[in-house]
């Protein structure tokens, strides 16, 4: 797909959209006014028995049901699924060899990608938000990426934290205390 001209281009770079849920998740290759999808990654749920995670209590003269699926399958799924993840990113990463990784991910999977491939690979890794974006079209999520682009300010400066952002003042307020125990401000 061609990205539309008001869009980053990337004529200069080899870049890697990574766009990843608890479940789903989706690579793209960015490069010379070109959008690529690389691969799709879904982890299926197992089949689930009947009873399987079904709990009964009693309580008030009254039986009551609960059902929560099994922690240790749930578990399971997530390791399987992260490893595709991170297996299919260093094999394309080491075929194509990006510049720059764009993920769109929640924090708990940033952190362990961020972690690991970067022990791996020498490419850089940028979170541009975060969040479950699978459902998002590619075109938006370069829309972000120009945004993010667009604004370079440091998300650890309290002046960069927006008065219509949920919370903002708190933001401001743990920002600033940050700093100061960095010992960046006197």
């Amino acid at each position: 797909m061609d990205i539309p001209k008001k869009l980053p281009q990337f004529n200069q770079e080899r870049a890697f959209m990574c766009v990843v849920g608890s479940k789903y998740g989706i690579i793209y290759f960015l490069s010379k006014g070109v959008l690529m999808p690389l691969t799709e990654m879904e982890e299926e749920l197992p089949p689930v028995d009947v009873n399987d995670g079904f709990f009964l209590r009693s309580g008030f003269g009254e039986q009551l049901g609960t059902w929560e699926q099994n922690q240790e399958v749930q578990t399971e799924i997530e390791k399987r699924f992260f490893k595709k993840i991170r297996e299919d990113l260093v094999t394309y990463i080491k075929a194509l060899a990006p510049q720059t990784v764009y993920l769109f991910c929640p924090s708990h999977i940033h952190a362990r990608l961020q972690g690991e491939l970067s022990s791996i690979t020498n490419v850089e890794i940028v979170l541009v938000k975060k969040g479950n974006f699978t459902k998002e079209e590619p075109l938006s999520l370069l829309e972000m990426i120009d945004h993010a682009h667009a604004s370079k300010d440091d998300p650890r400066d309290p002046s960069s934290v927006q008065e219509n952002d949920t919370g903002a003042k708190e933001k401001q307020k743990i920002l600033l205390k940050a700093q100061q125990a960095n010992g960046k401000l006197a």
